[in-house]
């Protein structure tokens, strides 16, 4: 065998495993993409059958979110609740320090207008050297409670024992003293204060 026939086997010997290299590899990628498709294929109803995510479903999304404030919910408890920390705080509004912001924090409308304004309640006893002292009370409600948009309406009996000073001298005492008012109320900033009361 001479010298050309020689290359020429070596060639074709290069061809050949050339050949095999890159059709192996043809293979491969072949079975490569073959086996990433039947995954994707698999998985694909998996996907198609989870349950949907909650941060994506509107109806799931609702449903976990608090529900709206709704004035109706208000209850006859939390109305008197509101009646009480009015009677437990007027020591504090008319007697020293006369405490108008407490009063606003309780009242609103015609009631805080009426205790704090010019000429009001407050200044009424301020003039005179007045205060009123409080001694025990008791709050009943009658059965009449009405709660609409924003606002509620009660009746209560209200029983208390106080007594009138001026100029620092007992004017005047009432022991017992017993009456029903109907309490306007108004949702005003989230809080349930008095607006209104009148005798019945």
């Amino acid at each position: 065998m001479n010298e050309d026939q020689e290359k020429s086997k070596l060639w074709k010997t290069y061809y050949i495993i050339f050949g095999v290299m890159i059709g192996g590899s043809v293979l491969i990628v072949s079975v490569q993409a073959a086996w990433n498709a039947i995954q994707q294929s698999m998985s694909r109803p998996a996907v198609e059958s989870s349950p949907p995510s909650t941060r994506s479903s509107p109806s799931t999304t609702l449903s976990i979110q608090p529900p709206p404030p709704n004035s109706n919910i208000f209850t006859r408890e939390e109305a008197v609740n509101v009646i009480t920390r009015y009677m437990e705080a007027k020591p504090k509004i008319f007697a020293p320090p006369y405490d108008r912001q407490l009063a606003g924090s309780l009242t609103t409308g015609k009631a805080y207008d009426d205790t704090t304004k010019s000429g009001g309640q407050i200044d009424y006893l301020k003039e005179r050297n007045a205060w009123y002292e409080y001694g025990k009370y008791q709050v009943d409600p009658t059965g009449y409670f009405e709660v609409t948009e924003g606002q509620a309406q009660i009746e209560l009996r209200v029983t208390q024992d106080f007594y009138y000073y001026e100029y620092g001298k007992l004017k005047n005492s009432y022991n017992g003293y017993s009456k029903v008012y109907r309490f306007t109320l108004i949702l005003e900033n989230g809080t349930w204060k008095i607006a209104d009361r009148n005798s019945i």
